[in-house]
């Protein structure tokens, strides 16, 4: 997994380079794995941050909590 730098979307890369698919649109911060989900900031239109969590292949993405959370 590959976070740009910050406020990117996050994507995955094979090791060698090759193969790179975007996982998550938007502005995004501080990634966390764990088991078979991450966990992100994922920004809003009004650029407040939301915890959030996708399965690893970037699907079902869903709020975590419905309140501002910062780091």
């Amino acid at each position: 997994i590959l976070l740009e730098n910050e406020h990117t979307p996050i994507y995955k890369i094979n090791l060698g380079g090759s193969h790179i698919e975007k996982l998550v649109s938007g502005n995004t911060e501080h990634l966390q794995v764990k088991k078979d989900k991450l966990y992100f900031c994922l920004y809003d239109e009004n650029d407040i941050p939301y915890f959030t969590s996708c399965n690893l292949d970037g699907s079902n993405i869903q709020r975590v909590m419905d309140k501002e959370v910062y780091y």
